[in-house]
C-alpha cells in the first residue's frame, strides 16, 4: 500500500459573510420539532378515536363472565423485586463514586 501525498489547500470563497445561524424555517431543528409534534398528535388523536369507538360498541360487563381477575400478589412480587433492586443501586452508588 502506498502513502497518499497531501492535497494543497485552495481557498475558494469568503465565508465570514454567510450566518453563523438560522431562524424561523430555515431552521432545520424547528422543522425536526414541528415534524415531532405533528406525529406526537396523530398518535394522541388514534387513541382518542379508538377510545370513542370502544365507548360506542355494546361490550358485556368487563372482566367477561367466567375469567377472573389476575392475581395481585404477582403484582406485588415485581414491585418488591423493583424496591430491592433501587435499595442496592443506592448503597452501590458511594461506592462507584470513589
Amino acid at each position: 500500500m502506498t502513502a497518499r501525498l497531501p492535497r494543497d489547500v485552495a481557498i475558494v470563497g469568503d465565508l465570514p459573510a454567510l450566518p453563523t445561524s438560522a431562524s424561523g424555517a430555515r431552521n432545520l431543528i424547528s422543522w425536526g420539532n414541528i415534524g415531532f409534534m405533528l406525529i406526537e398528535g396523530t398518535g394522541f388523536a388514534l387513541g382518542a378515536a379508538a377510545y370513542l369507538y370502544l365507548m360506542t360498541q355494546q361490550a358485556p360487563a368487563w372482566p367477561p363472565v367466567g375469567i377472573r381477575p389476575p392475581d395481585p400478589l404477582v403484582g406485588r412480587g415485581v414491585h418488591a423485586r423493583l424496591a430491592a433492586e433501587r435499595v442496592t443501586q443506592s448503597l452501590g452508588a458511594p461506592l462507584r463514586a470513589q
